[in-house]
C-alpha cells in the first residue's frame, strides 16, 4: 500500500484466546492506511491458524515468524519491517479503541514531534463483566503539558509516569536515525522499559493527548506480569542495558537517577516477593549478581544526580550498599510495614458503610477495587467539589457534592464514613466535612496503594 501511514506491529505466542479481538480492533481502526505485522515466536495452541484466517480477508496482514522466544526480539523484528511513516505496538491480549491511530497521526503529523502518546485503560474481565480504569500519564501535577509540544530535557520527571510503549505511536526514521532497539532476553518482562527510556531521552518533540485509546489487560493468569520471581532477572537485565546506553551516549543528570530509581523500585518490590517465599527459589536465580548488578549502577551515581534527585527508597539505597544481609532486612521491613497498611485498609473497609470522597483516579480505582472484593454494597454514596461531576453515574451510584450528600442523605451521612480519596487535599476536605456536621473520626484517608496501575491486582490476590 502507498502512503502507508502506520505500521502497527503485534508479537504473540500462544495468544488463541485473546488475539481475535485484537487483530480486529486494529484492521476496524478509522485509519485505513496502515498495516499490521504479526510476529510469532512458535504457537501451539492455535494461534497461527486465526491469524491465518485474518490474513485471507486482509491484505494489511503481514505474518512473520520469531527465532526467539524474545518479546524485544519479536518488536524489534517488526520495526525493521515496518513500512509506515509511525510505528505503534499491540499487544495480542489487548485491544484499541477504533478512533486510536487516526488521533494520534493526526496530532503527529501536525506538530512534527518524534513520538506522541495517549492516556489508556486498564482492564479485567469482558462483556458485562468488564472493569476499567483510566490512568493519565501526566497525573496531578502535569495535566497543564497535554496537548502541547514537549521538550523531554525540560520535563525529565514525566518518566516517572510515563511508563508503556504501547500507547503511542513513533516516528520509524526517528527511531532507526536514534538506533532505538528492544533489549533482546528471553521472555516478555520489562523488555519495554528500555524502550520508553530511549525514546524519551533522545526525542526533540513529543506531545501527550487525553482521548479513547488503549485497553490494557490485566486479567491474562499466562501474562508475564504474574511471574514475579523471574521479574528479578528482567528488571536487573533491563537496568544494565539502560545503564550501557546512557553511558554510551554520555545521558546525565538527572535522567540516570530517575532510571535507577523506577529500575530499583521494581527490584525491590519483587526482591519482598521472593523473600516471602523463604528463598525458596535461590538455585534458579543469582540473587548475589543481581545485587552487585544495582550496587554498582547506583556507586556510578554522582553526588550532584543523587542530591538533585531524591530517590525514593532512600535508606533501601543505603542498606544495599551495606550488604545483602542488611538489605534483606530493610526490604522486609519497608514492605511488610505497607503490606500491614493495606491489610487493615481493606478490612476496613470490608466491615463499614462509606461514601467515597473524590472522584478522581484514585477514587475510581477504589470503586473498582470494592467490586472486585464483593463489597460494592458497602459503598453508599459518591461525592466531589468539582460541580461537574454531579449527577454522574458510576457502577449505578450517583455522584453529589459534598453539600448536596449530606443534605439530601443526612442520617446517612451520619452513620457512615467518609473515604477521601484525594492524595493532596485531604486535611482541606477534612474540615470542609467536619463543617458539614461529619465527626473526625468518621473521616478516612484512603491508602496510598489503591492506584490505577495497582488495584486489579490487588484485588486479583485478595479476592
Amino acid at each position: 500500500m502507498e502512503n502507508m501511514k502506520v505500521s502497527v506491529v503485534m508479537p504473540c505466542l500462544n495468544s488463541a484466546v485473546y488475539i481475535g479481538k485484537a487483530i480486529e480492533s486494529v484492521l476496524k481502526q478509522d485509519l485505513k492506511e496502515l498495516e499490521l505485522i504479526i510476529v510469532d515466536a512458535g504457537s501451539t495452541d492455535g494461534t497461527l491458524e486465526i491469524i491465518e484466517k485474518y490474513k485471507k480477508a486482509d491484505s494489511r496482514i503481514v505474518v512473520l515468524k520469531s527465532e526467539k522466544k524474545s518479546l524485544g526480539y519479536q518488536y524489534n523484528k517488526g520495526i525493521q519491517s515496518a513500512k509506515g511513516k509511525y510505528v505503534g505496538f499491540v499487544e495480542s491480549d489487548d485491544f484499541i479503541h477504533h478512533g486510536m491511530y487516526q488521533k494520534l497521526y493526526e496530532t503527529a503529523k501536525e506538530n512534527q514531534v518524534d513520538f506522541v502518546k495517549s492516556d489508556f485503560d486498564l482492564f479485567m474481565g469482558d462483556g458485562e463483566k468488564r472493569i476499567t480504569l483510566n490512568y493519565s500519564i501526566l497525573t496531578t501535577y502535569y495535566k497543564e503539558l497535554y496537548n502541547t509540544v514537549i521538550e523531554p530535557q525540560d520535563h525529565p520527571w514525566i518518566l516517572y509516569h510515563d511508563m508503556n510503549m504501547w500507547n503511542g505511536i513513533y516516528n520509524r526514521d526517528f527511531l532507526l536515525q536514534n538506533r532505538i532497539a528492544l533489549n533482546e532476553t528471553c521472555g516478555a518482562a520489562f523488555q519495554d522499559m528500555g524502550f520508553v527510556f530511549q525514546t524519551f531521552i533522545s526525542a526533540k518533540k513529543i506531545m501527550y493527548i487525553q482521548s479513547e485509546s488503549y485497553y490494557y489487560r490485566r486479567d491474562n493468569e499466562n501474562a508475564s506480569q504474574y511471574n514475579k520471581i523471574s521479574h528479578m532477572r528482567f528488571v536487573t537485565d533491563e537496568l544494565k542495558f539502560i545503564w550501557e546506553y546512557t553511558e554510551k551516549n554520555r545521558i546525565t543528570t538527572p535522567f540516570r537517577a530517575i532510571i535507577f530509581n523506577r529500575c530499583f523500585g521494581f527490584f525491590c518490590l519483587i526482591y519482598d516477593y521472593y523473600l516471602c517465599q523463604n528463598g525458596s527459589a535461590e538455585k534458579q536465580i543469582n540473587i548475589s549478581g543481581y545485587l552487585e548488578i544495582l550496587r554498582s549502577c547506583y556507586e556510578s551515581l554522582t553526588y550532584s544526580e543523587i542530591r538533585d534527585e531524591v530517590l525514593d527508597e532512600f535508606f533501601l539505597n543505603n542498606a544495599l550498599m551495606r550488604g545483602k544481609d542488611e538489605f534483606d532486612t530493610a526490604v522486609r521491613y519497608y514492605y511488610q510495614a505497607k503490606k500491614f497498611t493495606e491489610k487493615k485498609f481493606y478490612e476496613f473497609i470490608g466491615g463499614h458503610r462509606f461514601i467515597i470522597f473524590g472522584l478522581g483516579e484514585q477514587g475510581r480505582a477504589l470503586l473498582a477495587l470494592c467490586h472486585r472484593l464483593g463489597i460494592e454494597k458497602n459503598v453508599v454514596g459518591l461525592c466531589d467539589n468539582d460541580k461537574k461531576k454531579s449527577g454522574e453515574e458510576i457502577l449505578g451510584l450517583v455522584c453529589r457534592t459534598p453539600e448536596e450528600y449530606c443534605r439530601e442523605n443526612y442520617e446517612l451521612s451520619k452513620d457512615s464514613y467518609f473515604v477521601v480519596a484525594n492524595v493532596t487535599s485531604y486535611k482541606a476536605i477534612k474540615r470542609q466535612l467536619t463543617k458539614l456536621g461529619i465527626q473526625r473520626e468518621k473521616i478516612i484517608h484512603c491508602i496510598s496503594g489503591v492506584q490505577t496501575h495497582s488495584v486489579l491486582e490487588v484485588g486479583k490476590e485478595n479476592g
